[in-house]
């Protein structure tokens, strides 16, 4: 991969040395680009787009200094499964390294100007070591339940996890079709650990993360 200020470039080579041009989609696209930060505190979802040469693209601005990893998440046609690439970015500047996160099952997002505004979001479920779970994230505003999520991701909501320290990253496979309020996934954990939950969805024509923190114990 090459990272300049804007823009990451990198393309898939396979056994033969050549650019791969092929591939299958995977949760509403062909590629998924995860960058974070070491610490968990800076997070990008983003979808590459390609060349007919194999090279894909996607601007990305590095938020603040720090270390990153970058990861690809992708289908060869000729494989037919998924793989995941990673690699290390780095942005200059005076860092401070963020602590990690509290363990939380609830987040709020909203603009801030106006608690109405607001969605509440909790968790629904556990995680097990080394395990497949069934995890469900409920949606709420004032009280009242939202059932008017929209598309996003050949779904209603999109989500990542990532272990704190070796930064292990799983990308969950939706298991419900329904527009809120409870949104269901697949998630399995490599091991122990304390996993951060980066939940994508698009709500009133905006994409909104929000951010969770288990433990898999």
């Amino acid at each position: 991969m090459l990272h300049d200020q804007d823009t990451l470039t990198f393309a898939i080579h396979g056994p033969d040395g050549r650019a791969v041009t092929q591939f299958r989609r995977l949760n509403g696209a062909a590629m998924h680009l995860v960058a974070v930060s070491r610490d968990l505190s800076n997070y990008r979802h983003l979808h590459p787009t390609m060349s007919p040469d194999g090279t894909w693209s996607v601007p990305l601005r590095l938020p603040s200094a720090g270390s990153y990893r970058a990861f690809v998440q992708f289908i060869p046609a000729t494989l037919g499964r998924i793989l995941t690439l990673g690699v290390d970015l780095a942005s200059g500047g005076y860092y401070t390294p963020q602590s990690p996160a509290a363990p939380t099952r609830a987040a709020q997002v909203g603009d801030g100007d106006d608690d109405h505004d607001d969605l509440d979001i909790s968790v629904n479920g556990w995680l097990h070591p080394g395990q497949d779970d069934d995890i469900s994230f409920t949606f709420s505003r004032d009280g009242l339940p939202v059932t008017d999520l929209q598309p996003y991701q050949d779904g209603y909501a999109h989500l990542v996890a990532l272990r704190e320290g070796d930064l292990a990253v799983q990308i969950a496979q939706p298991v419900t079709t329904t527009s809120g309020p409870d949104v269901g996934f697949r998630l399995g954990t490599p091991g122990p650990g304390t996993y951060r939950l980066f939940l994508d969805f698009k709500y009133q024509g905006s994409v909104t993360t929000a951010a969770f923190t288990m433990v898999a114990q």
